[in-house]
């Protein structure tokens, strides 16, 4: 996963609710297509831990999984001190 990539799921993570394309773009100084095109890299990484991507139109996207995953995910985000 790339760096660019490991920033989106960290805002994510952190954001309750929506947040929008725009939003993102804006956070890791990229375009919005850039930022359409990570999310679609990585769905496959994601459904490992059985998350998925809400697309909400008008309101942004989020992380849609239950708690016991989305903290899985947290955890493989976090490096580990070797």
């Amino acid at each position: 996963m790339t760096g660019q990539e490991q920033a989106i799921l960290g805002i994510l993570l952190m954001t309750d609710g929506y947040i929008s394309y725009e939003t993102l773009a804006e956070k890791l100084n990229v375009s919005t297509r850039t930022v359409m095109r990570l999310i679609r890299s990585m769905e496959t990484f994601l459904k490992d831990f059985s998350i998925m991507m809400e697309v909400k139109r008008r309101s942004g996207i989020r992380l849609d999984g239950a708690k016991k995953d989305l903290e899985a995910l947290r955890q493989n985000m976090v490096p580990s001190g070797n």
